[in-house]
């Protein structure tokens, strides 16, 4: 099977990744290579900025579409911190187990409903 590498930099066109929108853009191309039968390499390289709206678009939108099988077609390349490395950790985990995003959801919810009516 033949490996691309997939700047992450280049495809969304700055340093910051950091928007939904450019997390979709992200998985656009990264679907698409691997809808070509490659196996793709996808370089942070140049990321100074990476945050979990912009993970889960891309990453987490893959895994629950696309299942863990993805996983074996994907490395990743110049993650040079650990906040970089929990962004697409977290991101994979949740696009693999919807059920553990629902249940951030519920917990986050009753949190904050807890300290609206402490207020």
């Amino acid at each position: 099977m033949n490996s691309e590498i997939l700047r992450v930099d280049e495809v969304i066109g700055t340093s910051n990744a950091i928007l939904g929108s450019q997390g979709g853009r992200l998985y656009e191309a990264l679907r698409g290579m691997l809808e070509q039968g490659y196996s793709v390499v996808l370089d942070f390289q140049g990321i100074r900025v990476l945050n979990s709206g912009f993970c889960n678009a891309a990453l987490g939108r893959l895994y629950r579409e696309q299942g863990v099988e993805v996983g074996r077609r994907i490395k990743f390349e110049n993650l040079d911190n650990e906040r970089m490395q929990a962004a697409v950790h977290d991101a994979i985990a949740l696009g693999q187990n919807p059920n553990l995003l629902k249940a951030m959801q519920e917990t986050l919810e009753a949190e904050f409903c807890k300290q609206a009516h402490e207020e």
